[in-house]
Protein backbone atom coordinates (compact mmCIF):
# COMPACT_ATOMS: atom_id res chain seq x y z
CA UNK A 1 0.00 0.00 0.00
CA UNK A 2 1.72 3.25 -0.99
CA UNK A 3 1.02 6.25 1.66
CA UNK A 4 -0.77 9.18 0.31
CA UNK A 5 0.55 12.01 -0.93
CA UNK A 6 -2.52 14.06 -1.15
CA UNK A 7 -4.41 13.84 2.49
CA UNK A 8 -7.23 16.42 1.15
CA UNK A 9 -8.21 13.45 -1.42
CA UNK A 10 -9.84 11.71 1.88
CA UNK A 11 -12.56 14.51 2.26
CA UNK A 12 -14.12 13.06 -0.60
CA UNK A 13 -16.89 10.67 0.21
CA UNK A 14 -15.97 7.25 -0.90
CA UNK A 15 -18.17 5.88 -3.48
CA UNK A 16 -20.14 9.15 -3.26
CA UNK A 17 -18.35 11.51 -5.72
CA UNK A 18 -21.55 12.67 -7.19
CA UNK A 19 -21.79 14.45 -3.13
CA UNK A 20 -19.01 16.61 -3.78
CA UNK A 21 -20.55 18.02 -7.60
CA UNK A 22 -23.85 18.47 -5.21
CA UNK A 23 -21.79 20.12 -2.54
CA UNK A 24 -20.61 22.95 -4.97
CA UNK A 25 -23.50 23.48 -6.35
CA UNK A 26 -25.57 23.74 -2.98
CA UNK A 27 -22.57 26.29 -1.99
CA UNK A 28 -23.66 28.12 -5.29
CA UNK A 29 -27.04 28.65 -4.09
CA UNK A 30 -26.74 29.64 -0.75
CA UNK A 31 -23.27 30.96 -0.34
CA UNK A 32 -24.24 32.45 3.08
CA UNK A 33 -24.30 28.98 4.89
CA UNK A 34 -20.89 27.35 5.57
CA UNK A 35 -20.54 23.91 5.57
CA UNK A 36 -17.18 22.22 6.62
CA UNK A 37 -15.96 18.85 7.90
CA UNK A 38 -15.82 18.76 11.76
CA UNK A 39 -13.93 15.24 12.01
CA UNK A 40 -13.10 12.41 10.15
CA UNK A 41 -16.51 11.32 10.40
CA UNK A 42 -18.91 14.12 10.74
CA UNK A 43 -20.05 17.29 8.41
CA UNK A 44 -21.39 20.32 9.66
CA UNK A 45 -23.39 23.33 8.29
CA UNK A 46 -24.16 26.92 9.80
CA UNK A 47 -27.07 28.28 8.09
CA UNK A 48 -27.13 32.19 9.42
CA UNK A 49 -31.34 33.80 10.78
CA UNK A 50 -32.87 36.34 10.11
CA UNK A 51 -32.75 37.28 13.68
CA UNK A 52 -29.42 37.20 13.76
CA UNK A 53 -28.83 34.16 15.22
CA UNK A 54 -27.79 30.54 12.94
CA UNK A 55 -29.15 27.05 12.93
CA UNK A 56 -26.59 24.22 13.16
CA UNK A 57 -27.01 20.72 11.77
CA UNK A 58 -24.40 18.22 11.96
CA UNK A 59 -24.53 14.84 10.41
CA UNK A 60 -22.36 12.14 9.59
CA UNK A 61 -22.33 11.45 5.68
CA UNK A 62 -22.21 14.24 3.19
CA UNK A 63 -25.17 13.28 1.78
CA UNK A 64 -27.38 13.80 4.33
CA UNK A 65 -26.27 16.61 5.74
CA UNK A 66 -26.90 17.83 2.39
CA UNK A 67 -30.53 16.31 1.60
CA UNK A 68 -30.86 18.35 5.41
CA UNK A 69 -29.81 21.42 4.14
CA UNK A 70 -31.77 21.34 1.14
CA UNK A 71 -35.14 21.10 3.19
CA UNK A 72 -34.16 23.57 5.44
CA UNK A 73 -32.84 25.90 3.15
CA UNK A 74 -36.29 25.26 0.96
CA UNK A 75 -38.29 26.98 3.85
CA UNK A 76 -36.06 29.97 3.94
Amino acid sequence: MTPRTRPELAFVPVGEPDQVVRLHAFRQRYPDVTIGMISRRAWQACIPEPDDGRTVITRRELKDLLDQLDEACSER
